[in-house]
């Protein structure tokens, strides 16, 4: 039998199948490169898309913040223009008072031998200053400022017996900052009339807040009415910060504007009758079953009638470290005339009261 070449067998010379061999491996190695630097590209492509999306979502952010803040803004542009409107259609409870800085005069006379720094007596019918010390010089007028929360409160409020609720936010602060409270409690519903003879009586700071909140929404924006009002009045030396009269630099008056602002209260029935008042009881509720016995921090320092020649028929005293004790008080004499005593920079609780009986009695003309 006759034996075939490999090549007449159909093999492949092996000349050619040592030429394909490394062509394979260069195949190899080339779809190698190309599937790496898919990888590569593929990776710097995940790589440009993940910066991308943390720059949108970056930005996304910061406009959330901007539009949160926009709307805090409107919110509080709305507020404000809710308390102007309201102040504009508010019912006042009486015709507006007029009145005037009052003149000082030959006569008026230099309160000496007191222990306040400042005071000032004036004529309320003839709006003139009797005698003065000082009484056109700054102040921090402390509690004082509680008369202008309640005219500001009695021109907004229409309805005295709806009921406000005290939550920890208004009650704990008070507490916190070693103000005078009436007492009022978290939870505890209590109608408007009782929260003014709060304001009025013991000073109460948690009470001037509940009427702040209910009012304006907020203290900073009620302190924006009361300061509406003292343009209104005409008072170019005073300026609130808050409702309740703590201590702050920009807050303060003069013993002058304090006794307007104690004439204007005593024109209108409702803050005339709790400005005179001595004790009150609030309503009952869960709380406090038996209400609560409200006393005057005035009359609870005086009778009222220790001068002899008049009878003191309104007031509200004032005191922090700053301010020192602190008096605005409303007297009438016999035959009618009636008078607005302010004093304030004293030391001792008792001070502003001899310093009172004093001045009524020294300088109130004789009939």
């Amino acid at each position: 039998m006759t034996q075939m070449k490999p090549s007449e067998q159909g093999g492949m010379p092996a000349s050619e199948q040592s030429y394909i061999k490394p062509l394979a491996q260069k195949k190899s190695v080339t779809y190698t490169k190309t599937v790496a630097l898919l990888v590569i590209v593929l990776l710097l492509s995940l790589t440009v898309l993940l910066g991308m999306f943390a720059v949108m979502h970056y930005r996304s952010n910061e406009n959330a913040k901007a539009i949160a803040a926009l709307e805090s803004q409107l919110a509080e542009q709305r507020l404000l223009k809710e308390i102007a409107e309201a102040a504009a259609t508010a019912i006042r409870p009486i015709d507006e008072p007029q009145i005037d800085h009052a003149a000082s005069t030959a006569e008026t006379k230099s309160i000496a031998g007191i222990n306040s720094a400042y005071a000032i007596l004036i004529d309320m019918d003839k709006n003139e200053v009797v005698a003065s010390k000082n009484g056109n010089d700054k102040i921090f007028p402390a509690s004082m400022t509680k008369v202008m929360t309640l005219i500001v409160a009695a021109e907004h409020i229409t309805d005295l017996d709806e009921l406000f609720t005290f939550d920890y936010t208004i009650t704990d602060p008070a507490y916190e900052a070693g103000a005078s409270v009436a007492g009022f409690l978290a939870g505890e519903s209590v109608s408007m009339r009782d929260i003014l003879y709060g304001v009025a009586l013991p000073s109460g700071a948690d009470a001037t807040t509940a009427v702040a909140i209910k009012v304006a929404g907020s203290e900073a924006a009620f302190a924006e009415l009361m300061n509406q009002k003292a343009a209104e009045m005409g008072l170019t030396n005073t300026h609130f910060v808050n409702a309740s009269g703590l201590h702050d630099r920009d807050h303060y008056s003069t013993p002058h504007e304090i006794a307007i602002i104690m004439e204007y209260a005593m024109q209108i029935p409702l803050l005339s009758e709790i400005l005179s008042t001595y004790q009150y009881t609030t309503a009952a509720t869960a709380q406090h079953p038996e209400g609560i016995l409200l006393t005057s921090t005035t009359f609870s320092r005086m009778y009222g009638n220790e001068s002899g020649n008049c009878t003191v028929l309104a007031g509200k005293t004032g005191y922090t470290p700053e301010a020192g004790q602190c008096l605005v008080t409303m007297a009438e004499t016999p035959d009618g005339r009636q008078y607005v005593l302010v004093t304030a920079s004293a030391s001792g609780t008792y001070a502003p009261v001899y310093d009172a009986i004093d001045i009524y009695k020294k300088y109130i003309p004789e009939v």
